[in-house]
């Protein structure tokens, strides 16, 4: 096979490939064995069908265009490896063009996509604020009562609901709209709702106030979503059971319980229980808070990097982002994208334009990600695959052999994965490069707040 560089515009490479005729016989040779061992063709043992019984089982054009395909998806690999391309997609050719005439030669074009030059900025310029560990008694405090509360146990009581219980209901949601119809009706959903929790709607919260089990009450929200038109969310509840908190003691079974469940350790005393929860606190904000300032450092670099986006690269994003949408909207409110769009007065074009800019985004910061991990050298090692592949079994209780029999069977779910892998040590090792000040929390900027 020949290849020979055409051209670059931007970040479109055109590289001109021509097979001999041996390389075309030697391909056709191959395809139709493997043809022959795939198919059953009546009258030919597996592995025996001759070619004019597999021409005329799929036809010679359709047999032509099989060995093309294969052919160029050969040569793109030994392109991508000669002329050292970082392509951001497969390669494109026009099919109409290329023809195969056996005993001649063949001669086809292919275009690649190339990721664009990104000119990062000077890691010396860029400073971003983090905050200062700080854990006072009061935050101390805090945290001591949410594992009281998380640790409580719970007794059903024959009264009214208080504001530190938790109710135990069953309710159903559904959306009216401005004419009194019913948009759509969830099925009934049993559900504990803690009234300590600052998460609860207070409109539910108001709702479930003083009543006592077996009473039904319902609470009318406004929807969490955009240009909603007078549509309330209703949700009707019925108390099943009213349950008291009974907080656990300031003692060493508490103590273990917060610190070290499955251990041996023992904390005697309310002094070794809060100096080992202060620090343990201490290390998990500085690792929090120097995970903030390195995503505001990456966000500096990201707007400070010189850049043209290719057109293509985004549309493609966009186009993934309305399949995400669509197939979110059929799950979560069994209504096709267009329909939700309309119910909540957005127009397509307003759609389209938020999409593209989303997709900006993060074509962007994934562009400037790989070349940060590029300039630093980063590689993903098999060890930082096998920690991952670890993790995630233990987070979501699978078989660690399952996990990597999902990742190694799926192509594209392994290329993310060591896609987002190589990205965060691309952070860390920017995290060295740049500097941090060291803020007090009501020092933080309003502009790194927001970011």
């Amino acid at each position: 096979m020949k290849t020979e560089l055409l051209g670059q515009e931007k970040n479109i490479v055109k590289v001109k490939v021509e097979f001999d005729a041996g390389e075309i016989a030697a391909s056709l040779n191959k395809t139709l064995q493997e043809l022959s061992q795939k198919i059953n063709i009546p009258g030919f043992r597996k592995g025996r069908a001759s070619r004019k019984a597999i021409e005329m089982r799929f036809g010679r054009e359709s047999l032509y265009n099989e060995v093309i395909s294969q052919m160029l998806k050969q040569a793109a690999t030994q392109v991508v490896g000669d002329y050292d391309l970082d392509t951001i997609a497969p390669p494109s050719y026009d099919a109409d063009r290329i023809h195969i005439r056996e005993g001649e030669p063949l001669t086809c074009e292919l275009t690649f996509e190339v990721a664009p030059e990104v000119s990062l900025p000077e890691f010396q310029d860029i400073e971003v604020e983090k905050l200062r560990v700080n854990v006072t008694d009061k935050l101390l405090d805090q945290t001591v009562e949410k594992f009281r509360n998380n640790l409580a146990k719970l007794n059903s009581i024959e009264r009214a609901v208080e504001e530190n219980d938790v109710v135990f209901m069953t309710f159903t949601a559904h959306i009216v709209n401005p004419d009194g119809s019913d948009e759509k009706t969830e099925p009934p959903q049993d559900s504990l709702v803690d009234m300590s929790n600052p998460t609860v709607q207070p409109e539910i919260k108001n709702a479930l106030l003083g009543k006592f089990k077996g009473d039904s009450v319902s609470a009318e929200l406004k929807p969490q979503i955009q240009n909603t038109e007078g549509r309330k969310l209703c949700y009707d509840m019925t108390v099943k059971d009213v349950l008291e908190k009974i907080f656990p003691e300031m003692e060493p079974e508490f103590y273990k319980q917060v610190l070290d469940p499955q251990g041996d350790s023992a904390f005697e005393t309310a002094e070794a229980f809060r100096t080992e929860l202060r620090q343990r606190m201490a290390t998990r904000l500085e690792e929090e808070y120097r995970n903030q300032a390195l995503e505001r450092a990456v966000a500096q670099v990201v707007s400070l990097s010189q850049l043209e986006l290719p057109g293509t690269l985004l549309k493609r994003q966009a186009a993934l982002q309305r399949s995400h949408d669509e197939e979110d909207c059929q799950k979560r409110f069994g209504m096709s994208l267009e329909k939700y769009l309309r119910n909540n007065s957005i127009s397509p074009e307003a759609y389209t334009r938020d999409s593209l800019q989303k997709a900006e985004a993060l074509v962007r910061r994934t562009l400037v990600l790989e070349e940060l991990a590029n300039k630093f050298g980063v590689e993903v090692t098999k060890e930082d695959i096998d920690v991952e592949f670890i993790a995630y079994a233990q987070t979501y209780n699978i078989e660690l052999a399952k996990v990597k029999a999902m990742y190694y069977k799926n192509e594209n779910l392994m290329a993310q994965l060591s896609s987002d892998l190589r990205h965060r040590k691309a952070v860390l090792a920017l995290g060295d490069k740049v500097r941090f000040r060291d803020v007090d929390a009501d020092g933080l900027s309003a502009q790194e707040e927001g970011e």
